[in-house]
């Protein structure tokens, strides 16, 4: 049996049910095909979690399983232990992030919120908090419309991604702050919980990203051109992989023209949950002033 999904703007054919995830046209060619099968093992001891034989993607990260990744167009999953948040984690995430960079396509680091009608991109390094940050926003009546992976659309003056996966990963400190319980445990060794929040199957186009940072207080400043395109290359999801399969100066390009189709701002503020509302209300506030 085959379970067709759309991830990213790819109608995927899986070998393996995935769960409640966003639903593909069945009258469509597939893209991308999954299916199960033995996948070398790499070298742990060495620190390798992937490595690049060829062009193709091979991923290393128990308990979620080894991947393959080919072509652009197939992932292979072999020996997958920890349940299916695990596996959609790491698949939708490094697993997906490998296909898109072997297709060409610019793949951001993002967690994509409408504010005011506008779309806006969270970025900044892992752990700085941009799925509890947009959490916090979406518990104020803002809608959360992509977390972590964003495909961007070639466009010459619109920063266009595709919809995202409808799955949103918090911390669990940061689920019982929200309010909130439940949720699949991400790995046993990992606190983090999976949780489903359907999202719309349109495009969006974002306005702006605003970079996090931890501070003494809180300030927002708009970055310049160049600011702007040091934003996109950090933010540029899965970078070791893409580096590996000599997308440098296409990553380059591409960046420099979604740079150049949006604003971007840096927000620096204070860490601490008993702070989120304030720091949720002065973004509020600067985007509603700055765009």
């Amino acid at each position: 049996m085959t379970w067709r999904y759309r991830f990213y703007g790819l109608e995927t054919d899986s070998a393996i049910d995935l769960g409640v995830l966003p639903v593909g046209s069945p009258d469509l060619p597939a893209d991308v095909t999954i299916e199960r099968g033995e996948v070398c093992a790499l070298d742990r001891d060495a620190g390798k979690w992937f490595e690049n034989d060829r062009g193709t993607i091979i991923i290393d990260l128990p308990p979620a399983g080894r991947f393959r990744v080919e072509g652009g167009n197939a992932i292979t999953i072999d020996g997958t232990d920890a349940g299916l948040a695990a596996l959609r984690w790491r698949l939708l995430g490094i697993g997906f992030g490998a296909v898109l960079h072997q297709r060409g396509i610019l793949a951001l680091h993002a967690t994509v919120i409408n504010m005011h009608g506008r779309d806006i991109g969270l970025v900044g390094a892992s752990g700085a908090g941009k799925s509890t940050l947009a959490a916090w926003l979406q518990k104020r009546g803002h809608a959360i419309l992509i977390d972590d992976v964003c495909a961007v659309v070639p466009d010459p003056t619109r920063a266009i991604v595709e919809p995202g996966n409808g799955l949103l990963r918090l911390w669990e400190d940061a689920t019982r702050a929200l309010g909130g319980v439940g949720g699949q445990r991400l790995d046993p060794e990992i606190a983090k919980f999976e949780h489903y929040r359907p999202t719309g199957r349109e495009r969006v186009t974002i306005d702006a990203l605003v970079d996090l940072a931890e501070g003494d207080t809180f300030a927002i400043a708009p970055l310049d051109a160049g600011e702007r395109i040091g934003l996109c290359l950090r933010n540029s999801y899965c970078r070791d992989i893409m580096l590996s399969l000599g997308g440098r100066d296409r990553n380059l390009a591409q960046c420099a023209a979604v740079a150049g189709a949006l604003s971007a701002f840096k927000l620096t503020r204070p860490r601490g949950f008993d702070l989120m509302s304030r720091v949720a209300e002065g973004l509020e506030i600067a985007i509603a002033a700055m765009l």
